[in-house]
């Protein structure tokens, strides 16, 4: 097990109030829901989590990067006594996952469905009628080559932007359509930059992530009864195509004829990192959600 790193932002409404825990995507960390953590914190206590191999926390041994360990490293987290977030026998919580980070809290909210009261899936999901992608052993022998050869090579600190950039396109690629600002923070009382991924950690967790299929969660509304709203960014970054947003709009009609409570809401001009771009829109949401379940 790894033990996370974390910031807790104390409720500033009911001391009581309902614990709200955010995981991050792939090459990022919790600090990437700075720009609204303030706001969410008026009616929730809020987590924010580094997952293992990003942010603060450290790396996981032999690169275990599946899903099952990494929501262990969640749920021991919030079963951790002294902790002013830790949950109390029969407590539920408020979980979104960004991005890959909702790989991850399908995961939890799997293995641990009764200290679920909400899922909140910000811009991914995976299509039930696309087959997981399930590299074979050598596929999986050159990615662990890869992520050997940027082992050592993360800097967490940069003095300049270009600095940071140039590292980053230099270890993960220069592929098209990459939002860069998304993988690094500028301190703005220094003028640091602060790479926010180990690329190395990168590669395996990709990896990993790609051969899950936790759909369904999703599907199952009567051993998943907890509701789950999928948050779409309205522009083209966004994870989930035209496609796939009709089938899962006509899903969550189905079953919440059904009785289930699926939601999808799309942000206009939202991208893929809703909570980066329309934070605002992001809070309205999400606090609409929990008050709703």
């Amino acid at each position: 097990m790894v033990d996370l790193a974390h910031r807790y932002v104390p409720c500033t409404g009911a001391a009581d109030a309902p614990l709200f825990v955010l995981l991050h995507g792939l090459t990022s960390a919790g600090a990437t829901f700075w720009n609204v953590q303030d706001a969410l914190a008026a009616t929730a206590r809020v987590l924010l989590v580094d997952l293992r191999g990003h942010g603060g926390s450290p790396e996981a041994e032999d690169l275990d990067y599946r899903l099952a360990p990494m929501a262990e490293d969640v749920h021991r987290l919030l079963t951790k006594p002294g902790t002013p977030f830790c949950l109390a026998a029969g407590e539920s919580f408020h979980l979104l996952g960004h991005s890959w980070g909702s790989r991850v809290a399908f995961q939890y909210a799997e293995a641990y469905a009764a200290t679920v009261k909400t899922l909140l899936v910000e811009d991914e999901f995976v299509d039930s009628d696309k087959p997981a992608v399930r590299p074979d052993d050598d596929d999986e022998a050159k990615i662990m080559s890869k992520a050997a050869g940027f082992a050592g090579q993360y800097r967490p600190v940069f003095p300049t932007w270009d600095a940071a950039l140039a590292f980053y396109n230099a270890t993960h690629g220069t592929e098209s359509g990459v939002d860069y600002t998304r993988k690094v923070i500028t301190n703005n009382a220094t003028g640091e930059c602060t790479v926010l991924f180990k690329p190395h950690v990168a590669c395996v967790w990709d990896y990993h992530c790609r051969v899950a299929d936790m759909n369904h969660v999703w599907t199952d509304c009567e051993r998943f009864s907890f509701p789950i709203l999928i948050l779409k960014g309205g522009d083209d970054s966004s994870d989930i195509d035209a496609a796939m947003l009709a089938k899962l709009e006509e899903e969550a009609v189905r079953m919440a004829a059904a009785g289930g409570r699926r939601a999808v809401q799309v942000i206009a001009g939202a991208a893929h990192a809703v909570h980066r771009t329309h934070p605002d829109e992001f809070v309205a949401a999400c606090v609409a959600f929990h008050a709703a379940a």
